[in-house]
């Protein structure tokens, strides 16, 4: 009985970090310890910041599920940013607008998550 409430507990935390590197890896540590503790994870970002994590312990990659989410194209920024830390200073305010208040984004969010909850 006690193990079945001890399985009850476990979360399924979904992880989005604001998109500056700064932000990025202190939440993916905060992931690795909730996964220590027995909870998954689904820890969302750009598709480039997620390639430069580092791996998950094997006996835990089970709980981790990586979910790339596509910024938006942006007018104004090259194609291929992901992070604030791929830009100058002075194009950082033109990279927060899709980041805070795109509906386009927390669509494509909402999206990728739901078809990777199966």
């Amino acid at each position: 009985m006690d193990e079945m409430k001890k399985e009850h507990q476990k979360l399924h935390i979904a992880v989005f970090p604001w998109l500056a590197f700064g932000h990025f890896l202190p939440f993916f540590h905060l992931s690795n310890h909730l996964v220590q503790m027995g909870h998954r994870i689904s820890f969302l970002s750009t598709p480039k910041n997620l390639c430069r994590l580092s791996q998950i312990a094997p006996n835990l990659s089970s709980l981790v599920t990586m979910v790339p989410l596509p910024l938006p194209p942006v007018h104004g920024l090259p194609d291929s940013v992901e992070s604030t830390s791929e830009l100058p200073f002075h194009l950082v305010p033109i990279y927060n607008e899709p980041t805070t208040s795109s509906n386009s984004l927390s669509l494509s969010f909402y999206t990728t998550l739901m078809s990777n909850s199966s």
